[in-house]
C-alpha cells in the first residue's frame, strides 16, 4: 500500500519566487536524489502557489484584493495572509517500509547536514511543515 507525506515549504525571506523554485527544481531536488538513492520516491511532486502576476486569478474570473502585490498568492475561497508556503510537495513512496528507510537515510547525519545546507539557502526552515496522509478516495466524471 503506498504511503504519502506533503511538505509544505515557503521560501527564504528575500528571494523571489522564480529563484525559489529554481532552486528547488535545479538544485536542491539533484541534492536530494544523490543523497536518497535508492531510497528516493516512487515520485515527487512539487505544486507551487500561483501568484497574481501569473493571471491565475484574472483567468478564474477573480480580481487581487486590496493591497495585493503582484507576489500575492492567489485564494480564491479563505485568508491569503494564512498561506505561507510557496510550495506543496507530495512524496509517495512503495509502503511504509520504503519511507522508513528514506528517512532513515536523509537523518544520517552527513545527509541531513547536506540537506540542512542546502534547504537554508532556499527554504524558510521556520514554515516547513510535513503531514502524513491518510486514505485517499477519488471522484471522477
Amino acid at each position: 500500500m503506498p504511503y504519502t507525506i506533503v511538505l509544505f515549504v515557503s521560501r527564504k525571506p528575500g528571494l523571489s519566487t522564480a529563484q525559489f523554485k529554481d532552486h528547488y527544481e535545479n538544485v536542491h531536488m539533484a541534492i536530494l536524489k544523490s543523497v536518497a538513492g535508492s531510497t528516493f520516491p516512487v515520485s515527487h511532486t512539487r505544486k507551487y502557489v500561483a501568484r497574481v502576476d501569473s493571471g491565475a486569478g484574472i483567468r478564474a474570473g477573480v480580481s487581487p484584493g486590496p493591497g495585493a502585490t503582484s507576489s500575492t498568492p492567489v485564494v480564491l475561497v479563505g485568508d491569503v495572509k494564512e498561506v505561507d508556503w510557496d510550495a506543496y510537495a507530495e512524496l509517495t513512496f512503495r509502503d511504509a517500509l520504503h519511507f522508513q528507510q528514506f528517512f532513515a537515510v536523509v537523518n544520517e547525519p552527513e545527509a541531513a547536514e547536506k540537506i540542512q545546507e542546502d534547504e537554508v539557502k532556499f527554504s524558510d526552515a521556520d514554515k516547513f511543515k510535513v503531514v502524513v496522509l491518510g486514505e485517499t478516495t477519488s471522484t471522477r466524471a
